[in-house]
């Protein structure tokens, strides 16, 4: 009976191990882009964004969406000039973000990034955030998300947190950063300078961060195939059947 236990349990336990097969990462570049007014669109495999700019400073705005080759986007707010490096996402007048509507749900694993020196300091510290909003991605027309749309409200400010930089930042040098965001999927992913108002959670000096973002690696949440539904539930199956074995068999100890 306890062999049996056993083997129940250890079928079950290798039908779930293999019911949410490991995907590889799909790395999405910003280096070449398709431009629907200052929304930008890149994909790979099958994983479609599209990129726009907003920067926050007591408010919310909308914000000039630059590309820079491999380095990626910069953004551009209306108190900057876009001089001196003020053309990445940086928290020096404002903090700056740059959004990103995915045509499915994705959790960003990483992403590249280049920090560029403002005022003498040079830091990479980031802020990344998460949604799932209906009806976001356009792939026709894309259209960016108003400023009044409740997302900004509720979910960036719950779901947002400050990454400290993994490595040392050296200007002009990319480094890739990792959001620590394990297991969460969304259709829209905020990423942009550490901002100051997230300080208890974690990641944030007093250092003015500033960087390009070049690329993302990305992964769609595993979906187990039909044959895989099979084993599961013939694993069940088997745990199951080895639950009621021994029900019968105590029952019979006691009426005996």
């Amino acid at each position: 009976m306890a062999m049996f236990n056993r083997i129940a349990v250890a079928a079950l336990a290798t039908t779930m191990a293999i019911s949410s097969p490991a995907l590889a990462a799909t790395t999405i570049s910003f280096a070449t882009l398709t431009w629907n007014g200052n929304i930008a669109t890149a994909s790979n495999a099958g994983i479609s964004v599209q990129a726009s700019a907003y920067s926050y400073n007591s408010a919310l705005s909308n914000a000039t969406l630059g590309s820079y080759g491999s380095n990626g986007f910069g953004v551009t707010n209306s108190s900057e000039t876009g001089a001196n490096n003020t053309h990445t996402a940086d928290n020096q007048s404002g903090d700056d973000l740059i959004v990103l509507v995915f045509n499915q749900a994705v959790n960003i694993a990483s992403a590249v990034v280049t920090p560029f020196t403002l005022n003498s300091q040079t830091d990479a510290d980031l802020f990344v955030s998460y949604a799932t909003v209906s009806g976001a991605f356009n792939g026709s027309t894309p259209t960016a998300l108003a400023l009044n749309n409740a997302v900004w409200a509720g979910a960036f400010a719950t779901n947002g947190k400050n990454v400290s930089a993994q490595v040392a930042a050296v200007n002009n040098v990319s480094q890739t950063s990792n959001l620590n965001t394990t297991g969460l999927y969304g259709n829209v992913w905020v990423i942009g300078a550490a901002r100051s108002s997230f300080a208890a959670k974690g990641g944030f000096d007093n250092t003015i961060d500033g960087v390009k973002l070049g690329s993302i690696s990305v992964n769609v949440a595993p979906v187990p195939e039909p044959a895989t539904w099979a084993m599961m539930v013939g694993g069940f199956g088997i745990a199951g059947a080895a639950l009621r074995r021994r029900r019968r068999t105590a029952v019979a100890q006691v009426l005996a």
